[in-house]
């Protein structure tokens, strides 16, 4: 993509990020055909907002969730601020576009990893975690379609990212059994959908480093403080106004969001 076509697809998305509203679709001279093309647009998306960021999300770690892009590894984006909040979190009827429900592993960072010449190892990311706790990220896109849209643009729609909500998480994490650890989504106290801490790629700490490596290999580290998603652990359920969300993941605790009628 040409600088032009890069700002003017940024441009679509940003007004439509502040506008709330769906695009269609991205015209054919400026929509993103390859991922790289899709990071490009994500960045400048980004400069364009000019928001606070407080980490990364990341999408496709779930095996189902890349049969259905069509990939086969997992993408980031990032967290702006505003979109990070604490369990229980309510939300107004015309606040978000769409409400897909992904229960995820979130860590938060207690020291940097900043850019090197080698991989950084699951120990040595171990080692620069403060916390992990449970959380529910609320897809939240900027086109009607976008399950069906081709990777590329989603990546350029930062992810097609909206509200993370986080409980309380823990400190001593380290002795939680990640692989086996149970997620249940309830929805108006009714069970919608359930998984395990292994389908975010094996292991919610591998999910983790993948991405410590993925920014590493660009130049780019993270930093003390963030919090990063590791992928929905359960298939993504959407949801309504007026709907209840609670996603249990055993001995880490619970997240609770109310979508306002």
């Amino acid at each position: 993509m040409t600088p032009d076509a890069i700002e003017r697809c940024a441009r679509l998305l940003k007004d439509a990020r502040l506008g709330n509203y769906f695009l269609e679709k991205l015209p054919a001279d400026c929509e993103p055909k390859t991922l790289a093309d899709g990071y490009e647009v994500q960045e400048k998306l980004l400069q364009l907002l000019n928001t606070p960021t407080t980490g990364y999300l990341l999408g496709l770690t779930n095996e189902y969730m890349q049969k259905n892009f069509n990939v086969d590894a997992p993408y980031y984006a990032r967290i702006l601020a505003p979109n990070l909040h604490r369990s229980p979190k309510r939300f107004g009827p015309k606040e978000l576009l769409t409400r897909g429900l992904e229960c995820e592993v979130a860590f938060r960072m207690s020291r940097g990893l900043p850019p090197r010449g080698k991989p950084y190892t699951m120990d040595e990311v171990a080692g620069a975690v403060a916390s992990m706790h449970p959380s529910i990220e609320v897809v939240n896109g900027h086109f009607e379609n976008w399950l069906d849209l081709p990777m590329p643009i989603v990546l350029a729609d930062n992810g097609t990212d909206g509200p993370l909500v986080c409980g309380e998480g823990t400190s001593d994490w380290r002795g939680i059994d990640r692989l086996n650890l149970p997620v249940v989504l309830r929805v108006n106290g009714q069970v919608a959908a359930e998984g395990k801490g292994a389908n975010a790629l094996g292991d919610p700490l591998k999910a983790l480093t993948w991405l410590a490596n993925a920014l590493n290999a660009k130049g780019i580290g993270l930093k003390a403080g963030e919090t990063v998603n590791t992928g929905t652990c359960a298939p993504l359920i959407p949801a309504k106004p007026g709907d209840e969300a609670v996603a249990s993941f055993g001995p880490l605790g619970d997240v609770r969001i109310v979508f306002e009628a």
